[in-house]
């Protein structure tokens, strides 16, 4: 009875996320892909758990599941791949991608019509010595339209099911490689980072399909005597689908951490713990937002306080100041035309070496042609911080401009064009040096620029007025 729980235990999983999804996550754009996904999936997983099933399961019923296995078999493989598709893109499905319909019609199609020229009586006898003994290599000589069905319902199948497996892998593997996904980014979730979102799911994914293909290599004959061996498959798919389930919940955004995933739960505090969770809740909603959506919010929020609504600026906001020029001026008093701090200067001032994504202190070292020992201790007695806190706090200072005069783009534009591999790595960069978002930063310099000019119109109307008695 155990046995056969936890072989049904995948199937009952992929029903119990169908109704989960449509509760939580029915808005995302992947929904209907997931979704379907999940049901055709399911049924895939019945028809494998009832070949590996122990008690209550004939062979007439295997020979009508097997055909059923024709018919949603070959549509696994693509559907995954159409919602990784929909979670990089967002965009529709090209009607190409469909065309592994006319597989899957064909292979169900040609089993229902040997199944029923043969007799279902003569498919069950089949079945049971398929899957008690094997290949019969007599087969052909005793009935033509059976060796037909087993060729159409083993064979053709297992063929059409390896070349989708080998042609999505591929498309898979091409997706790996244009997104950049690695291994070692997951090491940044345990250190308070964010990781991709597809990047968790693509490697779901190959999991999931070792594990199913594994699973489908198991003969009924050998794993009767062994049923630990199906049972820690079911267990391994289990796990697996549902991480992979959980994290479809949140399909809607671009990257995910940990703290994300907490908060993405919003009563999941104490009493006492309500006012700081909600804060950080905020923050998380505040970074998320578009500007417009912000704007229409500080309406709200000056409404509910009775406080006058936060006006944009009448003049023209003057940038930021540079820390840049302050680091360097500094020191510049005691600099030689030559010297090697002097030609640090110019990589770093004129240059602008700092935004070159991924720049290293021995790169650096050659380009001055000395060695990046020397250069260490140089940028260590100088500026009295290491070399990539150096350049962390360079490339802040530069986005604090660039953001300022490139109101609008999108952070990923601005993370790369201020020397940041990631969005999530500028935004955690950001807030270590400055102690806050982007855009909260944002926020605060235009209510502080705003501050300050209303100040300045009413001195100059105050002196107006005085000058006028």
């Amino acid at each position: 009875m155990l046995y056969d729980f936890l072989i049904f235990l995948p199937v009952a999983l992929c029903v119990f996320w169908i109704v989960l999804l449509s509760m939580t996550a029915s808005r995302i754009s992947a929904f209907h892909s997931l979704v379907i996904l999940l049901a055709v999936l399911a049924i895939f997983l019945y028809t494998d758990s009832c070949y590996a099933a122990s008690h209550g399961v004939s062979y007439k019923l295997l020979s009508q599941v097997g055909l059923l296995a024709q018919l949603v078999g070959p549509c696994v493989p693509p559907l995954f791949w159409i919602y990784l598709f929909r979670l990089r893109s967002n965009e529709h499905i090209p009607s190409a991608h469909l065309l592994w319909l006319v597989f899957s019609a064909m292979l169900f199609g040609s089993g229902l019509n040997l199944m029923i020229l043969a007799g279902p009586d003569a498919i069950a006898d089949l079945c049971e010595r398929l899957y008690t003994q094997g290949f019969d290599p007599t087969l052909r000589e005793r009935n033509t339209t059976l060796y037909l069905y087993y060729v159409v319902t083993t064979i053709g199948f297992r063929i059409v099911l390896g070349g989708e497996l080998v042609f999505y892998g591929t498309l898979i593997f091409r997706m790996q490689r244009q997104e950049n996904l690695r291994l070692r980014h997951f090491n940044k979730v345990l250190h308070g980072g964010s990781i991709r979102v597809i990047e968790i799911q693509v490697y779901m994914v190959i999991i999931l399909a070792v594990i199913l293909v594994f699973k489908m290599l198991l003969f009924r004959n050998f794993i009767e005597d062994r049923q630990w061996i199906p049972t820690i498959f079911a267990l391994l798919l289990s796990a697996v689908l549902f991480l992979f389930c959980f994290v479809g919940m949140f399909s809607a955004r671009k990257h995910i951490s940990l703290r994300e995933v907490r908060n993405a739960f919003r009563f999941n505090y104490r009493s006492e713990d309500k006012d700081a969770f909600v804060e950080e809740i905020m923050t998380d909603l505040v970074e998320e937002a578009e500007e417009e959506a912000l704007l229409r919010i500080k309406d709200k929020i000056g409404r509910n306080l009775n406080i006058e609504e936060w006006q944009h600026p009448t003049v023209p906001i003057e940038p930021p100041k540079s820390l840049t020029n302050s680091i360097f001026s500094a020191v510049a008093k005691s600099w030689d035309d030559d010297s090697l701090l002097a030609r640090f200067e110019n990589l770093m001032l004129h240059d602008q070496i700092f935004l070159e994504p991924g720049i290293t202190l021995l790169e650096v070292a050659e380009r001055l042609h000395s060695n990046k020992t020397y250069i260490s201790r140089l940028v260590n007695n100088t500026y009295n911080m290491a070399f990539p806190d150096l350049i962390n706090t360079l490339r802040v200072d530069y986005a604090e401009q660039y953001i300022v005069t490139h109101r609008g783009t999108k952070q990923a534009d601005i993370a790369t064009a201020c020397g940041f591999f990631s969005a999530s790595s500028f935004n955690n960069t950001f807030k270590k040096v400055t102690g806050m978002t982007p855009k909260i930063w944002l926020a605060t310099f235009d209510h502080q620029a705003g501050l300050a000019s209303g100040e300045t119109s009413e001195q100059e109307e105050n002196n107006g007025e005085v000058t006028e008695e």
